[in-house]
């Protein structure tokens, strides 16, 4: 008798997609560590248009084994039905690193990458020196105050905080980074760094010490600020993107101008923070970013020797980060 997954694989092949789910699972039942057949299983649900379920078993396939060609090119299928090309891209890039001679992996790749390229520069224009003249010329801030005094009220680097109870702005901080990294790679030319640089957690922790070695700098961090807390919730953000439709559902709406307006805004404050546009790419990095960059690689080479543990003084101690490091998931993939 054929096993379940033979079976499954042959309901797939005749188009019966909903009997090939019905069987893979049954399967997974009795062996839920096998990536191949969350991968078929992912297959059969995105034919049946079921995204969310197909993203999750892609998302387990590359869990159990992320080394594994399948499990990126299936997560890459689930971002092109969303027609997230450019997210599509990057796990199916994944795929070809890890499968150079798949033929049919390079041809995907080739097509995601001609949809993923931009057809201009988005709505919300968000580079800063542009925003601040606009609000000067428009004298958005009534006429007993002109527009500099204005700004320089309501653009305090911490006004994001204001109105947020603790908790929440500690996952509110996490998502502007996460956007940011979802921003720099889709406006930025492919700029890809943390999640979206490789597989593995180490670049996404050292990547994110970078963001809030810098925040402390720029003095966007609110007093009495609990960084032990807020790197327990990066742990469970961090591994996973976060996208512009996400802070919409999230947050109701994103929109760079609210900043300037009294409210508060992802990108604005990721602006902020690394003193650059997301559309400049690589080429509008700082040198203070660069800067730090280089430190934090450096530092996290020499973890080991007590005498850098100084380094983290400032965003909470050596130790946190170290723990962040160890107990925080593996990145389901490069998206």
């Amino acid at each position: 008798m054929a096993s379940l997954r033979d079976q499954g694989n042959a309901a797939f092949k005749s188009g019966n997609f909903e009997e090939a789910v019905r069987l893979y699972s049954s399967a997974i039942e009795e062996d839920k560590e096998n990536e191949v057949l969350y991968s078929n299983r992912s297959a059969s649900l995105l034919a049946l248009n079921r995204i969310d379920e197909a993203r999750r078993d892609a998302e387990k396939c590359i869990e159990l084994k992320p080394d594994w060609a399948k499990g990126h090119y299936r997560r890459s299928r689930v971002h092109e039905k969303m027609k997230e090309f450019q997210l599509a891209a990057v796990c199916m890039a994944k795929a070809l690193e890890l499968d150079p001679s798949n033929q049919e992996v390079q041809k995907r790749l080739k097509t995601l990458q001609a949809l993923a390229k931009p057809a201009g520069p988005p709505k919300d224009n968000w580079n800063l020196e542009e925003i601040l003249e606009n609000l000067r010329e428009s004298g958005f801030s009534g006429a007993e105050k002109n527009a500099d005094e204005a700004l320089q009220q309501d653009l305090d680097p911490r006004a994001w905080a204001k109105g947020l109870s603790p908790k929440e702005q500690r996952t509110w901080l996490v998502d502007c980074y996460r956007m940011r990294a979802d921003d720099d790679y889709v406006w930025g030319g492919c700029n890809m760094h943390g999640l979206y640089h490789m597989s593995g957690k180490q670049p996404i922790v050292e990547d994110f010490l970078v963001f809030c070695k810098l925040a402390v700098e720029r003095q966007v961090i609110p007093a009495e600020w609990d960084w032990k807390k807020f790197l327990a919730t990066a742990k469970d953000l961090l591994p996973y993107a976060f996208e512009k439709e996400d802070a919409k559902d999230k947050y109701g709406g994103e929109n760079v101008l609210t900043a300037a307006m009294g409210g508060r805004s992802l990108r604005f404050t990721a602006e902020v923070i690394y003193q650059s546009s997301c559309m400049s790419g690589d080429m509008g990095i700082s040198d203070r970013h660069s800067e730090v960059s280089e430190l934090v690689d450096c530092e996290w080479k020499a973890l080991s020797k007590p005498a850098k543990a100084s380094f983290f003084d400032d965003v909470g101690g050596q130790k946190i980060w170290v723990d962040l490091f160890r107990t925080m998931h593996n990145c389901p993939s490069a998206a």
